[in-house]
């Protein structure tokens, strides 16, 4: 009778280990998006691989949309973060300008600017 005790006490503390990683793993994955500029599939192999990093588990830049979609842990790391990494490679974000310099180091055919009459 003590080992069937024993065997349920265990049972449900590790049914509620179980609950409890599962509960926490919805609260660490986050989705963001935001707009990011480009103009092909050279920029978005550039644009994602810029996104990804510590804390970034999922990174996928739409060439029409222009929408970058993040699944991130804001724990690791921040919005403002990826933002900063994204225009630092060039491509300018919906509230950030990349520097003229950098931008211009891009190749032809990803010059975006040219093509955007409002930014």
């Amino acid at each position: 009778m003590k080992k069937i005790y024993l065997l349920l006490v265990f049972c449900l503390l590790m049914k509620s280990a179980f609950i409890n990683a599962q509960s926490t793993k919805i609260i660490a994955d986050t989705t963001i998006s935001f707009k990011v500029y480009g103009l092909c599939e050279m920029c978005k192999a550039r644009i994602e691989s810029a996104a990804k990093g510590r804390g970034v588990k999922f990174a996928d830049w739409n060439v029409e949309s222009k929408i970058l979609t993040l699944s991130i842990i804001p724990s690791q790391v921040s919005k403002e973060k990826i933002q900063n990494r994204i225009v630092a490679i060039g491509h300018d974000i919906e509230n950030k300008k990349a520097k003229e310099i950098i931008y211009n180091e891009l190749p032809p055919c990803c010059h975006y600017r040219d093509s955007l009459t409002v930014m």
